[in-house]
């Protein structure tokens, strides 16, 4: 049963293999025309390697796992912090409102709420989730940075100069993409705080908090000013206080919980890993225009000769190994 397995694994640890040789068999050029060209050549296989990652599509090897997989996974932690927040927001609004009927309402009706207190209340509902939300773009943004890096090692191996020069690059663009990022972000909660919704969208969502909540309407009709559970000197039917107040805050809510949870992971995606990604190839290309570096960027790491021997008498025991199990599978 575990042979199929065991050759796989095999056939899988020998294409990496390979692929590995490929780049360590490729020696360095004579001349500076054949130099340019290979340059160029190793420059466009890393931007082929950025370019399929950005798309979710670049390959793997045994366990490894999709960076988009690893970003999907944040942006799943920061719908669960938007539904935490609205959980908390509900339990926590009604005792609010509790104050401001107990130190501030003047000539209003029980259960008319000060629209700038019903306004402050959802700015800091709004506010309070900020800083989780630049928390998930720096988390999103190591794991990009980590697999840039990954892949442009894997690329320039056994050129240590070209290799530190895409590091370099990848560090200066990936503190210009998270300060871009976390601008956008920030403006995009600056924009929430000014409360607003469509009249027909508000409509939309207060009538379905209606329907959601009727049930508990109408199951409280019978009741007769109970006492609140806050300490208040008045004291109104608590059913008619939470239908009232609740009722306008979820839509506005909802509308914000709804625009963040895409908004946010687009502006990560669009700023941390898209552009990222083209700007870091656009840069890449620009080492070709500098000809006077052409010998710096392709001195070949001492290594290399011992890498090329290692990765060649591995080649030729996983192959054997192949063999071996295809042989042993027909006895």
């Amino acid at each position: 049963k575990n042979m199929p397995a065991l050759e796989r694994q095999i056939r899988d640890t020998l294409h990496k293999t390979l692929q590995d040789m490929q780049r360590y068999n490729r020696g360095t050029p004579q001349t500076e025309s054949e130099k340019l060209f290979f340059l160029t050549d190793l420059i466009k296989l890393f931007n082929q390697d950025i370019c399929q990652t950005t798309r979710g599509e670049e390959q793997l090897f045994g366990d490894e796992v999709r960076l988009f997989t690893k970003i999907r996974k944040e942006f799943h932690t920061w719908g669960v912090i938007l539904l935490e927040c609205a959980a908390k927001a509900k339990k926590n609004v009604p005792s609010r409102v509790w104050k401001y009927e107990d130190q501030y309402r003047g000539r209003e009706f029980p259960g008319f709420s000060n629209y700038r207190t019903f306004e402050d209340i959802i700015k800091e509902q709004i506010r309070e989730l900020e800083e989780p939300a630049i928390e998930i773009l720096n988390n999103v943004m190591r794991l990009v940075e980590d697999k840039f890096i990954d892949l442009s090692t894997k690329n320039f191996a056994n050129f240590h100069n070209l290799g530190r020069a895409a590091k370099v690059k990848i560090e200066d663009i990936r503190e210009k993409q998270a300060a871009e990022a976390e601008r956008h972000i920030r403006a995009q909660f600056k924009m929430e705080r000014i409360v607003y919704c469509q009249d027909d969208l508000y409509i939309g969502y207060l009538n379905t908090v209606k329907a959601e909540n009727a049930p508990i309407v109408s199951a409280g009709r019978d009741l007769q000013f109970p006492a609140p559970k806050e300490p208040s000197t008045l004291h109104f039917p608590g059913i008619f206080y939470q239908f009232s107040i609740l009722h306008f805050f979820s839509p506005i809510m909802q509308g914000a919980s709804k625009r963040l949870c895409n908004q946010i992971p687009l502006i990560i995606l669009s700023t941390v890993l898209h552009d990222f990604g083209e700007n870091l190839q656009t840069s890449m290309l620009q080492l070709l225009q500098d000809k006077e570096k052409l010998n710096f960027l392709l001195d070949e790491d001492s290594e290399a000769a011992k890498t090329r021997n290692y990765l060649s008498q591995r080649v030729d025991r996983l192959t054997k190994a192949c063999q071996y199990l295809r042989e042993f599978s027909l006895l």
